[in-house]
């Protein structure tokens, strides 16, 4: 049973939390050259927006230009280059679009307000299904807290498809626990468009969805008496994905169109993912190469205890992005795998200080927002 003390408390946390980042930038101006500011609630708001975000509120403002040549897509001819909107999935801009149709509020300030609401809806998603997964309402709490405290989870706060993303990932393997399978595929619909790896997250929810109904993968495969009705609902993503190949091509000559722009304008290749780790000598990518090998150590140290659709959760969280050739945004990537919070739950579970953790992974987690306000790569 969800206690309401507890969900109080996360909502009201998250909210705290926004208002620990405008204090922490306020202050940071102060000793800072590198960040300036009016304190005004257009450029407090202001500060949750960088990088990505720009790019949501083009593709909100004026939509995904029609091309005539895949040049238009993007290009790269060593160090110059050239990006379009095609690089981005559409499902963030047009959640923010379809309430801005209805308020009339611009991208900006409307973003700020769903980023409020799905922050805490994902981390209440969470405490939900870790309550399911550890039948203690201490433990569900104590995963979400670290989920919301822990270094690089600012990324869940900003303008950015991050809370969106995990709502509706989140809200899928629920429906599924709860037999609701045509409300999972509705969210699964979103979620194919949401991020590039929506599609393949497909695959985890379908082997969750046999766990929880002990079926196996050949019931589905050779359509054996009642397992179809369990298929029914993935056509509802694989439609949505479908259309959206189909609006790529005719607005590009291309239904691979983001891929294209990815590959062209932001000088991403398939590459095998262990090979893009310590490409190239910045800060960013070592740093990011040298935190991902920690997560690959953790998830397999700990695999056997996860059910396979755990598993291929935070497996294709880790690999896909990887597979573009480059460990930049991985610290975003890998801070929606939310079956690793499970595991730093049962590290700490029997913890007596464990406000000192806390504390501490909040400190450090301003420290890497630092980097967001300045609009550092490191960031990105």
């Amino acid at each position: 049973m969800l206690l309401r003390k507890h969900i109080l408390r996360i909502i009201g946390l998250t909210l705290l939390i926004r208002v620990g980042y405008v204090v922490f930038a306020i202050t940071a101006q102060n000793i800072s050259d590198e960040l300036a500011f009016n304190p005004t609630f257009s450029e407090i708001i202001g500060l949750f927006k960088r990088h990505d975000s720009y790019w949501y509120e083009r593709i909100h403002d004026t939509g995904y230009p029609e091309v005539h040549s895949e040049k238009e897509l993007g290009w790269n001819d060593g160090e110059n280059f050239y990006q379009s909107p095609w690089g981005f999935m559409p499902g963030y801009p047009l959640v923010v679009k379809s309430v801005s149709l209805l308020t009339g509020l611009d991208f900006t300030y409307l973003a700020f307000i769903i980023s409020i609401l799905f922050s805490a809806l994902a981390a209440i998603l969470l405490y939900w299904l870790s309550m399911i997964w550890w039948q203690d309402a201490e433990k569900a709490y104590l995963t979400t807290l670290l989920f919301i405290l822990m270094p690089f989870q600012y990324y869940l706060f900003m303008l950015y498809s991050e809370s969106v993303y995990l709502t509706f990932l989140l809200g899928a393997l629920l429906a599924v626990h709860y037999r609701k399978l045509w409300l999972m595929g509705i969210l699964l619909s979103g979620l194919v468009v949401m991020r590039a790896n929506g599609i393949v997250m497909l695959i985890p929810v379908l082997f969750y969805l046999l766990e929880k109904n002990a079926l196996k993968l050949s019931d589905i495969v050779c359509l054996r008496k009642g397992s179809i009705r369990f298929l029914m609902p993935f056509v509802l993503p694989l439609l949505t994905m479908s259309f959206y190949l189909f609006f790529q091509y005719k607005m590009t000559g291309d239904p691979f169109a983001y891929s294209t722009a990815q590959k062209a304008g932001w000088y991403r290749a398939f590459t095998f993912p262990l090979f893009s780790l310590f490409n190239h000598g910045s800060f960013t990518v070592q740093f990011n190469s040298v935190y991902t090998l920690l997560f690959f150590f953790i998830a397999f140290f700990y695999r056997k205890q996860f059910s396979l659709s755990f598993n291929l959760i935070i497996w294709i969280s880790l690999l896909l992005p990887l597979s573009a050739g480059t460990p930049v945004a991985m610290t975003r990537y890998i801070s929606v795998i939310f079956p690793l919070f499970f595991i730093y739950t049962n590290w700490m579970k029997d913890m007596r200080n464990k406000w000192v953790v806390f504390t501490l992974g909040f400190v450090v987690q301003l420290w890497t927002f630092y980097y967001w306000l300045i609009s550092d790569p490191f960031s990105q």
